[in-house]
């Protein structure tokens, strides 16, 4: 049996940068849209205000969260 392929160095960051491409900022774009449609009821429920709501909306899809932010799961500023 073969041994499994390993990615090269170049393959495995083309790999992260195809990945944020189709998959992060999509989502992303989406959830900022969202974001702002949300009514005062809801961003209460979540816990924000429509001043951070506003803020984060309005950022670009490929500007992600800066890293010293623990609140949130997607810590990546590029799709390095």
């Amino acid at each position: 049996m073969a041994a499994p392929l390993r990615k090269s160095p170049i393959e495995g960051r083309l790999s992260n940068v195809l990945r944020h491409v189709f998959l992060v900022w999509p989502q992303r774009r989406r959830q900022r849209t969202r974001l702002l449609e949300l009514e005062p009821h809801e961003l209460r429920d979540i816990g924000i205000c429509r001043k951070d709501a506003l803020r984060e909306g309005r950022k670009p899809f490929w500007q992600g969260v800066p890293r010293s932010s623990p609140s949130h799961p997607d810590t990546s500023n590029s799709p390095h």
